[in-house]
């Protein structure tokens, strides 16, 4: 009987953080959260600071909203 290779699955996002990534670069003094939507193949980022923000949470909540004006911008992906 062969054994069977289990594989682990990354958890799902939840939809609120789709198109939004958190970038830590202690070397190089980044922290933040960074926006990226892509229409048409055309790439639309945005990054939004800890320090400018007040801190992880409240950029989180500005990314949200930046991820936010992108979508209602561009809108939905075509359908293929």
């Amino acid at each position: 009987m062969k054994t069977r290779k289990t594989v682990r699955k990354r958890p799902r996002r939840p939809a609120s953080m789709l198109g939004i990534s958190r970038i830590d670069q202690p070397e190089k003094h980044t922290h933040g959260w960074f926006v990226r939507l892509t229409r048409q193949g055309r790439r639309h980022t945005a990054f939004f600071a800890d320090r400018k923000h007040g801190g992880k949470a409240r950029a989180l909540v500005e990314a949200e909203k930046g991820f936010a004006a992108l979508f209602r911008k561009f809108g939905r992906p075509a359908a293929k």
